[in-house]
Formats: structure tokens, sequence, C-alpha cells
């Protein structure tokens, strides 16, 4: 049995990443998951933990499915926490269900950070027009600075995978084809399997789409199997 604590910048369950993850991994697989936000109502998130003009915006989910705004600076000490508290457990990894950029965490448990994995492949092409999905138009200026430095022309397309439509990645996959587009990166654990294969549907076989949600599943089966 292979044991892997999960880390949700939101609320646990994730029942929509774990689909994921279960549908594309083997059986002996224990997955212990656990929420940044998991004792916070939804009121004391949007006026305490929400982002100041300032800091940095991420976009999580609550348990009710519910799409919220958080800040990455105030999610920092939560997030050790959260690491400390699954060191008493019999881990063999913990992921952070989150592809945003977070700083080194002291841990005696190997850790997974998805952004990290993200970087090190586009550092390995030579990509000229790269287009960048996010869930919230808030973070076009962020994003832009993040990944300018892995093509020579970098898009963003903001598109929520919470409150968005099978028909609005259609849309997305077919503006992404009419630009040119040489690789996509799906920037956030909320892109599902199914909004990337609809987006490779409409683009072609030819084009790499980098989805978080396939970065964890594929390192995990590297590091296991």
């Amino acid at each position: 049995m292979i044991n892997i604590g999960l880390i949700t910048i939101g609320q646990s369950p994730r029942y929509d990443i774990i689909l994921d993850f279960k549908e594309n991994l083997p059986n002996n697989i224990y997955f212990d998951e656990t929420g940044l936000l998991d004792n916070f109502s939804e009121d004391f998130i949007i006026h305490n933990l929400s982002p100041n003009k300032n800091e940095t915006l991420y976009v999580t989910r609550l348990r009710n499915g519910k799409e919220v705004y958080v800040s990455k600076e105030k999610l920092i000490n939560l997030l050790q926490n959260k690491i400390e508290e699954f060191q008493f457990k019999n881990l063999n990894v913990i992921v952070i269900l989150c592809s945003g950029e977070f700083p080194e965490f002291e841990s005696n448990i190997f850790l997974i950070y998805p952004d990290k994995i993200m970087k090190n492949i586009l550092t390995s092409f030579d990509f000229s027009k790269l287009a960048v999905l996010i869930p919230s138009d808030q973070q076009i200026n962020y994003a832009k600075e993040r990944w300018k430095r892995y093509a020579n022309d970098v898009i963003i397309f903001d598109i929520s995978p919470y409150t968005s439509h099978d028909e609005n990645f259609v849309y997305i996959g077919k503006k992404l084809q009419n630009e040119g587009i040489e690789c996509v990166v799906m920037d956030c654990i909320g892109y599902t399997l199914k909004q990337k294969y609809i987006i490779r549907k409409v683009m072609g076989e030819t084009i790499p789409i980098i989805n978080t949600r396939s970065i964890i599943i594929n390192v995990i089966k590297e590091l296991f199997y």
C-alpha cells in the first residue's frame, strides 16, 4: 500500500481531484486528504483570507463546490502547519494540490510541488508561443510575469475550471488554435483531465498540453510503479 498525503489550499475532500487520481492510478494507493480551509467558515474565509491589493490571488474550491479567492501570503503558515501534522503519519509522499508558487517547506516526508515540475518541463523545450490558462482575470499580470521566461510570446486566457462548461473549453481550444499556440499550460489543479481532453480534441494531438493533475499522476507513477 502506497500512502499519499494530499493538501488542498481549499477545503477537503476534493472529490473532483480524487476521481481523476483514482481513475488513472493503481488501486493500492491510499489518499489522506486535508485542506487549509477545512476549519473555517465561508464568511471567515472571505473576510480574513481574501487577498489584499498587494497580495497574490489564488483560486480554490470549498467543500460545497463554490469557488473562492484566497491570498497566497495568508496561506503560507497554514500550509506549513498542515505539512507538520502529516509528519506524524505513515506517508510515502505529500502532494501540494496547487500549481501556484510556494517557498520550500520543512518536511521529513518528500514533497511534490507541481509548480516546480511544470516549469522544469518547459525548460526542456524552446517554444515561441505559449498559452497559459488561469482561473481568474485578476491573475493575468501575475501569470504573465510568472511564465514569460519560458517562451518568446506568452498569451494568458482566463477560464474557471469550476464554473465553466464543456462548451467554454471547446471555445478556448478554438481560440488557441487560431492563435498558433505551440504549447498550453493549464495553470490550476482545478482543471480536470476531461477539460484537457476537450482542448486536445480541438487543437489536435501534436500540441503539448501540460495539466497539473496529469503531472501529479505521472510523477506518482514514476516514483512508485
